[in-house]
C-alpha cells in the first residue's frame, strides 16, 4: 500500500485503524517464543504524532514474534503517557525505556541506547514522528534478509508528508529497486527513509563506532557501516511516511545554510578515521569532503559579498 492507497481507504491516520489486541498479533505466531525483529522507535516531545507511529507498528502483521522497543529520551510534553498507556495494554511485546534525563542533549544516541534492549536477529527502525502505512512491511524485509544472507540491511521508498501545507510527494522519485554500495550513500543525496531500514543486529552491535553519538547524521553514519559488512538492498514501494517539519524534528530547525554542509564534513571526517584499511572508501570520502568545503566557501563568499 502506498501513500495515495492509504489516505483514500478513508484511514488518513494509522491511528483511526482498528488495532488488534495482543492475543490477536501473537496468535499469527503459531507458538514460537524467539524474538525475529527487534523494533526500536525512538521519541522525544512527539505526542501529536507517536500514535499514528505506535499503530504502524502494531498493524504489522507476521508469522515470527517481534518485540517493540520504545525509547523516550525525557519528554515534557503528553508523549511518555501515551508510550506508557500502550506499553500496558501491550506488555507481551512492548518494552518500555522511558528516559528522566535527555540523553541527545549529552551527546548521546537515543536510538543507540534503545537498541541496547534487543533481542532479535533484526532490527527495524522508527521515529516518533514517522509512520509505517505497509502492515506487510517487516514480514517483506525479514523475507528478504532470510533469503539473501550477504545483505546487511534493506530499505524502501517513502512518501514524503509536508507538516503545515498537507502536501506529500516522493521521497525519491528516480531511484530503482535494486543494490546499492558504499559509494552511493557517499556520493548520492540522501535516499534512505530512516523508518525504511531493516538490518543484521549482530554486524550494528559489532561495528556501531564509539563516537556515534557525537555526530548529527546518525542514521546516515549508521547506514554507511553497515553497508562495509554487506549488500544494501532498496525496495521502491513507498511503505512508510516521513514527516517533513514535524513539530520539534530536525527538519523543522531553522539553520544557516552552511551548518548542514559542515555537519556532513565532520562525519566524513570521522569515517575517514575509523576505517583507515579501507582505501576505497578513502577516495570517496576525500572527494566528497573537498567538494562539501568548496560549497561551504562559496556560500560564505556569496554571503560576505552580499554582505
Amino acid at each position: 500500500m502506498n501513500y495515495d492507497e492509504f489516505a483514500s481507504s478513508g484511514l488518513s491516520r494509522p491511528r483511526n485503524r482498528q488495532l488488534r489486541t495482543e492475543a490477536q498479533i501473537m496468535q499469527d505466531w503459531g507458538g514460537a517464543e524467539e524474538i525475529a525483529v527487534s523494533i526500536v522507535l525512538v521519541s522525544f516531545n512527539q505526542e501529536s504524532y507517536i500514535e499514528d507511529a505506535l499503530a504502524g507498528v502494531l498493524s504489522q502483521k507476521t508469522s515470527f514474534p517481534f518485540e517493540i522497543i520504545l525509547h523516550d529520551d525525557a519528554s515534557t510534553d503528553g508523549t511518555r503517557e501515551i508510550l506508557e498507556k500502550y506499553a500496558l495494554e501491550y506488555p507481551e511485546i512492548i518494552i518500555p525505556v522511558l528516559r528522566t534525563v535527555n540523553i541527545f542533549s549529552k551527546g548521546g544516541a537515543p536510538f543507540w541506547e534503545g537498541m541496547k534492549n534487543a533481542r532479535g536477529k533484526y532490527v527495524a527502525i522508527c521515529e516518533g514522528d514517522d509512520f509505517w502505512i505497509d502492515d506487510g512491511k517487516l514480514a517483506k524485509q525479514y523475507r528478504f534478509m532470510e533469503d539473501n544472507s550477504g545483505a546487511a540491511f534493506c530499505c524502501h521508498n517513502a512518501s514524503v508528508h509536508y507538516v503545515g501545507t498537507g502536501e506529500v510527494k516522493d521521497f525519491n522519485t528516480k531511484l530503482s529497486s535494486g543494490y546499492y554500495s558504499t559509494r552511493d550513500l557517499v556520493l548520492r543525496k540522501w535516499f534512505i527513509p530512516t523508518a525504511s531500514l531493516f538490518f543484521r543486529r549482530e554486524i550494528a552491535n559489532r561495528r556501531i563506532p564509539a563516537w556515534y553519538g557525537q555526530v548529527r547524521s546518525q542514521d546516515l553514519a549508521l547506514e554507511i557501516v553497515l553497508s562495509l559488512e554487506g549488500d544494501l538492498w532498496y525496495q521502491n514501494e513507498k511503505s512508510s511516511v516521513y514527516r517533513k517539519n514535524a513539530i520539534g524534528s530536525l527538519s523543522a530547525k531553522k539553520e544557516v545554510p552552511w551548518a548542514h554542509l559542515h555537519l556532513r564534513i565532520d562525519l566524513f571526517k570521522k569515517l575517514r578515521g575509523e576505517f583507515p584499511y579501507m582505501k576505497r572508501y578513502l577516495i570517496w570520502i576525500d572527494i566528497l569532503i573537498t567538494n562539501l568545503k568548496i560549497a561551504y566557501s562559496r556560500i560564505l563568499t556569496n554571503m560576505n559579498n552580499n554582505g
